[in-house]
């Protein structure tokens, strides 16, 4: 079974599926922090609010959404710098796998 659709991960889960009514939050920058971490600039809303996060290096989209959260209320439609928009299936991948324009291959 797929971890992603489990009653606890369902409920945690702040990503918007299609046709839902969410605020768009799109990553705009991505950087490796000075601690170690990932740090991930967002643009929030039609207001364009920045909002910054710090994830560790094994952060999940999850992860970024849960901190982005702090910012953001209710569902989010998550896009990271040009690509698609993030699944609600995309909670438990690797951040990295999504920041790799940010880091090159190597993410």
């Amino acid at each position: 079974e797929d971890p992603a659709l489990q009653p606890e991960s369902v409920r945690r889960n702040r990503i918007a599926g299609p046709g839902v009514a969410a605020v768009l939050v799109q990553v705009i920058a991505a950087a490796w922090g000075e601690l170690g971490g990932v740090d991930v600039t967002a643009v929030c809303g039609l207001g364009g609010r920045a909002v910054s996060v710090t994830l560790g290096t094994e952060g999940t989209v999850g992860d970024l959404t849960r901190e982005l959260g702090r910012h953001v209320d209710g569902l989010m439609c998550l896009r990271v710098f040009e690509g698609p928009t993030v699944s609600p299936l995309d909670v438990n991948r690797p951040l990295a796998e999504f920041l790799s324009p940010a880091f090159g291959a190597a993410a």
